[in-house]
Protein backbone atom coordinates (compact mmCIF):
# COMPACT_ATOMS: atom_id res chain seq x y z
CA UNK A 1 0.00 0.00 0.00
CA UNK A 2 1.36 3.40 -0.96
CA UNK A 3 2.21 5.76 1.91
CA UNK A 4 2.25 9.48 1.27
CA UNK A 5 5.67 11.07 1.71
CA UNK A 6 7.00 14.62 1.99
CA UNK A 7 7.71 14.89 -1.70
CA UNK A 8 4.20 13.72 -2.53
CA UNK A 9 2.72 16.48 -0.39
CA UNK A 10 4.77 19.10 -2.18
CA UNK A 11 3.55 18.08 -5.62
CA UNK A 12 -0.07 17.72 -4.51
CA UNK A 13 -0.16 21.21 -3.05
CA UNK A 14 1.75 22.98 -5.81
CA UNK A 15 -0.06 21.57 -8.85
CA UNK A 16 -3.73 20.89 -9.51
CA UNK A 17 -3.41 18.76 -12.64
CA UNK A 18 -0.84 16.54 -14.32
CA UNK A 19 -0.65 18.99 -17.23
CA UNK A 20 0.14 21.90 -14.93
CA UNK A 21 2.62 19.74 -13.03
CA UNK A 22 4.47 18.70 -16.19
CA UNK A 23 4.56 22.21 -17.67
CA UNK A 24 5.77 24.01 -14.55
CA UNK A 25 8.24 21.35 -13.48
CA UNK A 26 9.69 21.23 -17.00
CA UNK A 27 10.13 25.02 -16.96
CA UNK A 28 11.73 24.91 -13.52
CA UNK A 29 14.18 22.18 -14.44
CA UNK A 30 15.20 23.93 -17.64
CA UNK A 31 16.46 26.90 -15.61
CA UNK A 32 19.40 24.76 -14.48
CA UNK A 33 21.67 24.94 -17.49
CA UNK A 34 23.88 22.13 -16.27
CA UNK A 35 21.04 19.62 -16.55
CA UNK A 36 21.32 17.73 -19.81
CA UNK A 37 18.19 17.03 -21.82
CA UNK A 38 18.26 13.31 -21.09
CA UNK A 39 18.65 13.90 -17.35
CA UNK A 40 15.82 16.43 -17.46
CA UNK A 41 13.44 13.97 -19.13
CA UNK A 42 14.36 11.18 -16.71
CA UNK A 43 13.86 13.41 -13.69
CA UNK A 44 10.60 14.74 -15.06
CA UNK A 45 9.30 11.21 -15.69
CA UNK A 46 10.21 10.11 -12.16
CA UNK A 47 8.55 13.12 -10.54
CA UNK A 48 5.49 12.71 -12.74
CA UNK A 49 5.11 9.08 -11.62
CA UNK A 50 5.38 10.17 -7.97
CA UNK A 51 2.81 12.90 -8.52
CA UNK A 52 0.34 10.55 -10.22
CA UNK A 53 0.80 7.86 -7.56
CA UNK A 54 0.21 10.35 -4.75
CA UNK A 55 -2.76 11.88 -6.53
CA UNK A 56 -4.34 8.47 -7.18
CA UNK A 57 -3.72 7.48 -3.55
CA UNK A 58 -5.46 10.59 -2.29
CA UNK A 59 -8.42 9.98 -4.59
CA UNK A 60 -8.70 6.34 -3.58
CA UNK A 61 -8.53 6.95 0.16
CA UNK A 62 -10.61 10.14 0.13
CA UNK A 63 -13.46 8.44 -1.74
CA UNK A 64 -13.68 5.30 0.34
CA UNK A 65 -17.00 4.51 1.99
CA UNK A 66 -17.53 6.35 5.27
CA UNK A 67 -18.47 3.10 7.03
CA UNK A 68 -14.99 1.66 6.43
CA UNK A 69 -12.85 1.64 9.61
CA UNK A 70 -10.78 4.80 9.53
CA UNK A 71 -7.04 4.51 10.18
CA UNK A 72 -4.49 7.31 10.09
CA UNK A 73 -3.57 6.22 6.56
CA UNK A 74 -7.09 7.05 5.34
CA UNK A 75 -7.42 10.12 7.56
CA UNK A 76 -4.20 11.55 6.17
CA UNK A 77 -5.54 11.36 2.63
CA UNK A 78 -8.92 12.85 3.56
CA UNK A 79 -7.32 15.63 5.61
CA UNK A 80 -4.87 16.59 2.87
CA UNK A 81 -7.55 16.44 0.18
CA UNK A 82 -9.71 18.81 2.23
CA UNK A 83 -6.88 21.28 2.82
CA UNK A 84 -5.93 21.14 -0.83
CA UNK A 85 -9.26 22.78 -1.69
CA UNK A 86 -8.45 25.78 0.50
CA UNK A 87 -5.65 28.33 0.19
CA UNK A 88 -2.17 27.14 -0.78
CA UNK A 89 -0.40 25.58 2.19
CA UNK A 90 3.19 26.51 3.02
CA UNK A 91 5.94 23.93 2.80
CA UNK A 92 6.72 24.18 6.50
CA UNK A 93 3.11 23.30 7.32
CA UNK A 94 2.87 20.23 5.10
CA UNK A 95 6.24 19.03 6.42
CA UNK A 96 4.91 19.30 9.96
CA UNK A 97 1.73 17.43 9.03
CA UNK A 98 3.70 14.73 7.27
CA UNK A 99 6.01 14.29 10.25
CA UNK A 100 3.09 13.85 12.64
CA UNK A 101 1.13 11.54 10.34
CA UNK A 102 4.23 9.39 9.84
CA UNK A 103 4.60 9.03 13.61
CA UNK A 104 0.93 8.12 13.98
CA UNK A 105 1.02 5.55 11.17
CA UNK A 106 4.20 4.00 12.51
CA UNK A 107 2.81 3.70 16.05
CA UNK A 108 -0.83 2.73 15.37
CA UNK A 109 -0.40 0.97 12.02
CA UNK A 110 -3.83 0.35 10.46
CA UNK A 111 -5.72 0.31 13.75
CA UNK A 112 -9.15 1.96 13.53
CA UNK A 113 -8.99 5.43 15.07
CA UNK A 114 -12.36 4.89 16.76
CA UNK A 115 -10.76 2.08 18.79
CA UNK A 116 -7.78 4.15 19.96
CA UNK A 117 -8.24 5.15 23.60
CA UNK A 118 -6.94 8.03 25.70
CA UNK A 119 -4.39 5.62 27.20
CA UNK A 120 -3.23 4.73 23.68
CA UNK A 121 -2.67 8.38 22.80
CA UNK A 122 -0.80 8.90 26.07
CA UNK A 123 1.41 5.96 25.14
CA UNK A 124 1.99 7.57 21.74
CA UNK A 125 3.01 10.80 23.46
CA UNK A 126 5.29 8.92 25.85
CA UNK A 127 7.19 7.29 23.00
CA UNK A 128 8.16 10.78 21.86
CA UNK A 129 9.33 11.64 25.39
CA UNK A 130 11.81 8.79 25.16
CA UNK A 131 13.22 10.00 21.86
CA UNK A 132 16.62 11.56 22.42
CA UNK A 133 16.71 15.31 21.92
CA UNK A 134 12.95 15.80 21.42
CA UNK A 135 11.87 18.70 23.62
CA UNK A 136 8.55 18.99 25.42
CA UNK A 137 7.57 21.98 23.31
CA UNK A 138 8.05 19.87 20.17
CA UNK A 139 6.02 16.97 21.59
CA UNK A 140 3.21 19.34 22.56
CA UNK A 141 3.20 20.74 19.04
CA UNK A 142 2.96 17.22 17.61
CA UNK A 143 -0.01 16.52 19.86
CA UNK A 144 -1.71 19.74 18.78
CA UNK A 145 -1.44 18.51 15.20
CA UNK A 146 -2.94 15.18 16.27
CA UNK A 147 -5.86 17.05 17.82
CA UNK A 148 -6.40 19.10 14.67
CA UNK A 149 -6.49 15.90 12.58
CA UNK A 150 -9.00 14.27 14.91
CA UNK A 151 -11.16 17.40 15.24
CA UNK A 152 -11.33 17.39 11.45
CA UNK A 153 -12.45 13.74 11.53
CA UNK A 154 -15.11 14.51 14.13
CA UNK A 155 -16.35 17.49 12.12
CA UNK A 156 -16.67 15.28 9.03
CA UNK A 157 -18.45 12.63 11.13
CA UNK A 158 -15.75 10.09 10.34
CA UNK A 159 -15.35 9.36 14.07
CA UNK A 160 -17.62 10.17 17.01
CA UNK A 161 -15.10 11.80 19.35
CA UNK A 162 -11.51 12.99 19.70
CA UNK A 163 -9.88 10.78 22.33
CA UNK A 164 -6.60 12.68 22.20
CA UNK A 165 -8.18 15.87 23.51
CA UNK A 166 -7.82 14.75 27.14
CA UNK A 167 -4.10 13.98 26.87
CA UNK A 168 -2.28 16.47 29.08
CA UNK A 169 0.40 18.72 27.65
CA UNK A 170 3.93 18.43 28.96
CA UNK A 171 5.50 21.21 30.98
CA UNK A 172 7.48 23.47 28.69
CA UNK A 173 10.63 25.25 29.70
CA UNK A 174 10.31 28.85 28.65
CA UNK A 175 13.24 30.12 26.61
CA UNK A 176 13.96 33.82 26.82
CA UNK A 177 14.70 35.11 23.35
CA UNK A 178 16.50 38.36 22.71
CA UNK A 179 16.74 40.34 19.52
CA UNK A 180 19.98 41.61 18.03
CA UNK A 181 21.41 44.84 19.35
CA UNK A 182 22.39 47.54 16.89
CA UNK A 183 26.03 46.75 17.61
CA UNK A 184 25.52 43.10 16.69
CA UNK A 185 23.63 43.93 13.50
CA UNK A 186 26.36 46.31 12.37
CA UNK A 187 29.03 43.75 13.17
CA UNK A 188 27.18 41.15 11.08
CA UNK A 189 26.30 43.27 8.04
CA UNK A 190 29.65 45.10 7.89
CA UNK A 191 31.79 41.98 7.98
CA UNK A 192 33.46 41.48 4.61
CA UNK A 193 34.86 38.01 5.27
CA UNK A 194 31.85 35.97 4.18
CA UNK A 195 31.35 33.65 1.24
CA UNK A 196 29.74 35.12 -1.88
CA UNK A 197 26.39 36.91 -1.37
CA UNK A 198 26.11 36.06 2.35
CA UNK A 199 26.72 39.65 3.43
CA UNK A 200 23.97 40.92 1.12
CA UNK A 201 21.64 38.20 2.40
CA UNK A 202 22.16 39.43 5.97
CA UNK A 203 21.54 43.03 4.88
CA UNK A 204 18.30 42.16 3.13
CA UNK A 205 17.07 40.23 6.16
CA UNK A 206 18.01 43.05 8.52
CA UNK A 207 16.31 45.80 6.50
CA UNK A 208 13.16 43.97 5.32
CA UNK A 209 12.15 41.46 8.00
CA UNK A 210 11.86 38.92 5.20
CA UNK A 211 11.64 35.19 5.84
CA UNK A 212 14.72 33.22 4.81
CA UNK A 213 12.78 31.04 2.40
CA UNK A 214 11.35 34.15 0.74
CA UNK A 215 14.87 35.49 0.30
CA UNK A 216 15.91 32.21 -1.30
CA UNK A 217 13.18 32.48 -3.96
CA UNK A 218 13.90 36.08 -4.95
CA UNK A 219 14.73 36.53 -8.63
CA UNK A 220 15.92 39.58 -10.53
CA UNK A 221 12.44 39.95 -12.01
CA UNK A 222 11.08 40.36 -8.46
CA UNK A 223 12.88 43.69 -8.05
CA UNK A 224 10.39 46.21 -9.40
CA UNK A 225 9.74 49.94 -9.37
CA UNK A 226 6.41 51.67 -8.85
CA UNK A 227 6.01 55.45 -8.53
CA UNK A 228 9.77 55.86 -7.94
CA UNK A 229 9.76 53.26 -5.16
CA UNK A 230 11.80 50.10 -5.64
CA UNK A 231 10.40 47.00 -3.96
CA UNK A 232 10.72 43.23 -3.67
CA UNK A 233 7.69 41.55 -5.22
CA UNK A 234 7.25 38.43 -3.09
CA UNK A 235 5.07 36.08 -5.13
CA UNK A 236 4.84 33.05 -2.81
CA UNK A 237 5.26 32.12 0.82
CA UNK A 238 3.99 30.15 3.78
CA UNK A 239 0.49 31.68 3.61
CA UNK A 240 -1.61 34.13 1.57
CA UNK A 241 -0.33 37.08 3.62
CA UNK A 242 3.20 36.31 2.46
CA UNK A 243 2.39 37.51 -1.07
CA UNK A 244 3.24 41.19 -0.81
CA UNK A 245 5.37 44.16 -1.89
CA UNK A 246 8.30 45.03 0.39
CA UNK A 247 9.97 48.42 -0.23
CA UNK A 248 13.74 48.24 -0.55
CA UNK A 249 15.55 50.26 2.11
CA UNK A 250 17.79 53.01 0.70
CA UNK A 251 20.72 51.55 2.66
CA UNK A 252 20.74 48.39 0.53
CA UNK A 253 19.21 49.59 -2.75
CA UNK A 254 22.48 49.94 -4.71
CA UNK A 255 23.76 46.55 -3.57
CA UNK A 256 20.46 44.90 -4.49
CA UNK A 257 20.41 46.49 -7.95
CA UNK A 258 23.96 45.34 -8.68
CA UNK A 259 23.52 41.79 -7.35
CA UNK A 260 22.65 38.68 -9.32
CA UNK A 261 19.53 36.86 -8.18
CA UNK A 262 18.78 34.24 -6.99
CA UNK A 263 21.58 34.87 -4.50
CA UNK A 264 22.16 31.13 -4.02
CA UNK A 265 20.99 29.64 -7.30
CA UNK A 266 22.87 26.37 -6.83
CA UNK A 267 21.42 25.61 -3.39
CA UNK A 268 18.09 24.44 -2.07
CA UNK A 269 16.37 26.60 0.53
CA UNK A 270 17.52 24.27 3.30
CA UNK A 271 21.12 24.25 2.08
CA UNK A 272 21.11 28.04 1.79
CA UNK A 273 19.87 28.44 5.36
CA UNK A 274 22.56 26.10 6.66
CA UNK A 275 25.19 28.03 4.71
CA UNK A 276 24.28 31.47 6.04
CA UNK A 277 23.81 30.07 9.55
CA UNK A 278 27.40 28.76 9.45
CA UNK A 279 28.55 32.21 8.36
CA UNK A 280 26.47 33.87 11.07
CA UNK A 281 28.16 31.77 13.75
CA UNK A 282 31.46 33.30 12.73
CA UNK A 283 30.14 36.49 14.31
CA UNK A 284 27.49 35.36 16.81
CA UNK A 285 28.37 32.68 19.34
CA UNK A 286 26.76 29.36 18.47
CA UNK A 287 24.40 28.04 21.10
CA UNK A 288 22.69 31.36 21.82
CA UNK A 289 18.99 31.74 21.09
CA UNK A 290 19.77 34.21 18.30
CA UNK A 291 19.53 32.74 14.81
CA UNK A 292 18.90 33.86 11.24
CA UNK A 293 15.20 34.24 12.10
CA UNK A 294 16.18 36.81 14.76
CA UNK A 295 16.75 39.35 11.97
CA UNK A 296 13.00 39.24 11.33
CA UNK A 297 12.09 39.80 14.97
CA UNK A 298 14.66 42.60 15.29
CA UNK A 299 13.29 44.39 12.21
CA UNK A 300 9.75 44.25 13.60
CA UNK A 301 10.90 45.48 17.02
CA UNK A 302 12.77 48.43 15.47
CA UNK A 303 9.82 49.41 13.28
CA UNK A 304 7.29 49.20 16.10
CA UNK A 305 9.48 51.00 18.63
CA UNK A 306 9.48 54.02 16.32
CA UNK A 307 5.95 53.69 14.90
CA UNK A 308 3.78 51.66 17.31
CA UNK A 309 0.65 53.18 15.79
CA UNK A 310 1.56 51.61 12.44
CA UNK A 311 1.26 48.00 13.56
CA UNK A 312 -0.95 47.03 10.61
CA UNK A 313 1.55 48.43 8.12
CA UNK A 314 4.41 46.55 9.81
CA UNK A 315 2.35 43.35 9.70
CA UNK A 316 1.81 43.81 5.96
CA UNK A 317 5.51 44.50 5.35
CA UNK A 318 6.60 41.26 7.05
CA UNK A 319 3.65 39.15 5.82
CA UNK A 320 1.85 38.61 9.10
CA UNK A 321 -1.91 38.13 9.17
CA UNK A 322 -4.11 40.95 10.45
CA UNK A 323 -7.21 40.44 12.58
CA UNK A 324 -10.39 39.63 10.67
CA UNK A 325 -11.91 43.12 10.59
CA UNK A 326 -8.68 44.82 9.53
CA UNK A 327 -7.99 42.15 6.92
CA UNK A 328 -11.46 42.56 5.40
CA UNK A 329 -11.09 46.33 5.06
CA UNK A 330 -7.41 46.66 4.20
CA UNK A 331 -6.70 43.53 2.17
CA UNK A 332 -9.96 42.72 0.42
CA UNK A 333 -11.25 46.19 -0.36
CA UNK A 334 -8.24 48.52 -0.17
CA UNK A 335 -5.87 45.83 -1.54
CA UNK A 336 -3.27 46.61 1.10
CA UNK A 337 -1.40 49.76 2.10
CA UNK A 338 0.13 52.03 -0.51
CA UNK A 339 3.83 51.50 -1.11
CA UNK A 340 4.73 55.01 0.05
CA UNK A 341 3.38 54.29 3.55
CA UNK A 342 5.27 51.02 3.74
CA UNK A 343 8.39 52.75 2.42
CA UNK A 344 8.17 55.34 5.21
CA UNK A 345 8.08 52.60 7.84
CA UNK A 346 10.93 50.62 6.26
CA UNK A 347 13.14 53.72 6.18
CA UNK A 348 12.70 54.22 9.94
CA UNK A 349 14.63 51.01 10.57
CA UNK A 350 18.27 51.91 11.07
CA UNK A 351 21.10 50.53 13.14
CA UNK A 352 23.50 52.88 14.87
CA UNK A 353 26.69 52.27 16.85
Amino acid sequence: MHTLKLGDYQYIFEYDTEEEFERRRRDALKTHKEVLQMELEMQLATEKREFKLAHDTLDRFANQRDNRPLSFFELEAKFIESKKKLDKVGKSTYKAWASTFNRLKSFFKHKAIQEITIDDFEAFRDTMIKEQGLKNITINLQMRYVNSFLDFAVGKKLISENNAKSVESLKEQKTVKYNYSDTEILKIINNNDYETNVQLAFKILAFTGMRVDELHHLEKSDILKEEDIYFFNIREGKNRNAVRKVPIHSHILNAVQEAKFPLFEDKTSSAMQKKILRELYKIIQKGETKTVHTFRATFMQKALDISPEKLLIVQEIVGHSKDDSASLTIDRYAKGFHLKYKKEVVETVNYVS
